[in-house]
């Protein structure tokens, strides 16, 4: 955004000053004014639970397809 030419050099101004403060000033997300929010630890959870989320459905998809399979090959020898 410092390289944006502006029409005014108070626009210009404006844009450094916010840059500068939000290089500076970082904020912490906090929940109900009790506990600070860790971005890091919400997206370990997250990747964690997605993953055991894709493992499980995965799982069942195999456990459907070899259920099916068997099924199948019962009828087969039965004939």
């Amino acid at each position: 955004m410092n390289e944006i030419e502006g029409q005014n050099s108070e626009m210009e101004e404006t844009i450094t000053h916010f840059i500068l403060q939000l290089i500076i000033n970082t904020r912490t997300n906090v929940v109900c004014g009790v506990v600070e929010l860790n971005m890091n630890f919400i997206t370990s959870l997250l990747v964690g639970t997605s993953t055991i989320f894709i493992f499980l459905l995965q799982y069942d998809i195999t456990y459907e397809a070899l259920t099916q399979t068997h099924k199948s090959g019962s009828r087969s020898q039965m004939d």
